[in-house]
């Protein structure tokens, strides 16, 4: 098969590492791969930048489109036009995951061309403004009086238009033919319920490297980062933005302070640049600098010189981070939002407190420190579950079986 993967970037970010690792899992098949992206950091020569943005609408044009509030649809961007045809026909199929500046009034004439698959690793895709709805079912209906509107992120936007993306988003879509791929079964569901839901849903669930994030004894981690043998680790993700609580800083923020355990050495890892600017939360206790990790091999590091791991996140299609903290044998304490519980599974992988329970990630820390065997079984547990049901081989043959059916079942 000759495929083209589509993503924002080729390694940054959940989404680009599950790209990555499909586009570069299908070349070892010896399938032909083009991995395009908005954003290159690797060296790869199957990844392309995705062609500047020339030719992007007027600047009237997209003054209008901001005025309405619609950016949301990027119908001011050239892409995936600008890609052109005959560029796109040399494919078998197109596999789009978080593409940058998708014109959604494109679709239609891009499935055209050619079978498209689309991997949700977000709400984005099917609602009127937001990537995650919080609660909020107006995207199964109408949307508009977006509760998020006004909040960072979305207040750049000039007015509250998620109703009209919506509605402009299922023209599109009913317009279209499409192939929709959910990272978990719960983005799945959601996806069903929603606008974009009259397409076909499969579900297959991200795996993770076993072969890169391994458990690194914890004595030799934590000497390796500096962390004395007599103290506590615990590593979480962090925003470096403080406007974005989606992580959970702030429940972190406030467990700290309920912590019976001594001697805890904090590890909060940013998910960009600036993530030091969050560090005077962190004050009075004993922490690594805030720091961005590019390399999985310092990121293997970094989990396994964690006795536990935070995910305390208010919303998430799945966990990267509880998925290369287990393979790394190191156990999550995680809220159950989302796909989470698919991937750490309670009492497997770690275990599941409430949403928004600084008290509840507090207790079962000190719990699980004050009872070294029971870490020890729930970290062993960990990585047996992810070598066993989240595997690179599992994902690939997944995909692959998808394709050859999408590609018998094409009519066109």
């Amino acid at each position: 098969m000759k495929i083209l993967v589509i993503n924002g970037s080729d390694l940054k970010g959940g989404a680009g590492k599950v790209g990555h690792v499909l586009a570069a899992g299908m070349l070892e098949r010896e399938h032909e791969v083009t991995y395009l992206v908005g954003g290159k950091s690797g060296d790869d020569d199957f990844v392309h930048e995705i062609p500047r943005r020339e030719g992007r609408g007027s600047g009237l044009r997209q003054r209008v489109i901001h005025r309405l509030g619609i950016d949301h649809c990027h119908l001011d961007s050239p892409f995936p036009r600008n890609l052109g045809s005959e560029f796109l026909e040399q494919f078998d199929l197109i596999h789009l995951h978080d593409a940058p500046s998708l014109n959604i009034a494109a679709l239609p004439w891009l499935t055209g061309i050619r079978p498209v698959l689309w991997t949700m690793h977000t709400m984005g895709a099917f609602t009127g403004n937001c990537i995650y709805a919080y609660g909020c079912d107006r995207w199964q209906h109408a949307c508009g009086k977006c509760p998020q509107f006004g909040v960072w992120p979305l207040k750049w936007i000039h007015r509250d238009a998620s109703r009209a993306n919506l509605a402009i988003k299922r023209l599109a879509y009913r317009r279209s033919r499409l192939h929709i791929v959910g990272v978990s079964e719960w983005i799945s569901a959601r996806a069903r319920e929603g606008i974009i839901g009259r397409h076909k849903v499969t579900t297959i669930q991200n795996p993770v490297d076993t072969e890169i994030f391994r458990p690194i004894p914890k004595a030799e981690a934590k000497e390796r980062l500096g962390i004395a043998a007599d103290r506590r680790s615990v590593l979480f993700a962090i925003s470096s933005n403080p406007q974005d609580t989606r992580k959970g800083t702030d429940i972190i923020a406030a467990a700290l302070p309920l912590l019976k355990t001594a001697k805890i050495t904090l590890l909060p890892l940013g998910i960009g640049e600036g993530a030091e600017k969050l560090r005077e939360i962190f004050a009075g206790h004993d922490f690594l600098q805030p720091r961005h990790l590019d390399n999985d091999a310092d990121l293997n590091l970094h989990y396994s010189a964690a006795d536990l791991v935070w995910h305390p996140s208010r919303a998430d299609t799945s966990s990267m981070v509880g998925l290369e903290a287990m393979a790394s044998g190191t156990p999550v304490v995680a809220a159950r939002v989302g796909g989470v519980p698919e991937v750490i599974g309670d009492g497997m992988g770690g275990i599941l407190i409430d949403p928004e329970s600084p008290q509840q990630l507090a207790a079962e820390t000190d719990a699980l420190f004050a009872a070294p065997g029971r870490l020890e079984t729930l970290s062993a547990s960990a990585r047996t579950r992810a070598a066993e049901k989240f595997t690179v081989t599992a994902f690939l043959d997944a995909h692959e079986n998808l394709y050859r059916s999408v590609l018998e079942k094409d009519e066109r």
